[in-house]
């Protein structure tokens, strides 16, 4: 059992139960559309890969690609549509930076470095991204962007076969989301403290 099935497993069990669900309603996520999602990725992620005209595809991919449009087409500000873009060529340029490292030393069984490198990008695209929407989507539009363009790069020194929406790239999707929704979370509950503080003062003033 990978982390991705064991994380994307948990969530759909915890949302199911409607734990965490504060957190759904701060990203305007719908709870059942969630649940099905992170399900079904979960049963993609066991049946593995599919092969059309040559090109290794990920039932996850087409998953993801599914969600992609929705998301994309409930964007109704142009902020979001420039915040999906900058976050694409974000993503791009951190995997070209990734993949230029030597990282097998800190390499392990569940736990990789592209692991922590997506929760800091969580954070960091909360600072630019207007939302969740935003965020999914310019991270997996960039993922998939790297993996044609390194494999076009790569193709010319070592004849492969084209492989999209590999571990790699949907894995990292997920815990960015994830890492954007923790962010959204703890802003919310930061700002809350603060107006509620904030009206204990002017009661205490009155």
């Amino acid at each position: 059992m990978d982390l991705y099935f064991l994380i994307s497993g948990t969530l759909a069990i915890l949302f199911a139960f409607g734990v965490f669900e504060k957190t759904l309603k701060i990203n305007k996520l719908n709870r059942f559309f969630v649940v099905c999602f992170l399900l079904l990725t979960c049963v993609f992620d066991a049946i593995g890969n599919i092969n059309i005209l040559n090109v290794t595809l990920s039932l996850n991919l087409i998953l993801y690609m599914v969600v992609f449009v929705i998301l994309f087409v409930l964007q109704k500000n142009l902020k979001s549509f420039i915040a999906t873009v900058l976050t694409s060529l974000i993503i791009v340029a951190v995997f070209y930076c990734y993949n230029a490292l030597n990282m097998e030393t800190f390499e392990f069984a569940y736990v990789k470095p592209y692991v922590y490198l997506a929760l800091v990008l969580g954070f960091v695209l909360y600072t630019i991204c207007p939302s969740m929407n935003s965020a999914f989507c310019g991270t997996l539009l960039g993922s998939i962007v790297f993996e044609l363009t390194f494999f076009q790069m790569s193709f010319k020194v070592v004849e492969q076969t084209l492989m999209l929406g590999g571990d790699f790239t949907i894995a990292f999707t997920l815990y960015v989301t994830i890492s954007y929704g923790i962010c959204s979370c703890v802003s919310y509950m930061i700002k809350k403290i603060k107006s509620k503080k904030q009206e204990k003062v002017k009661t205490s003033q009155n």
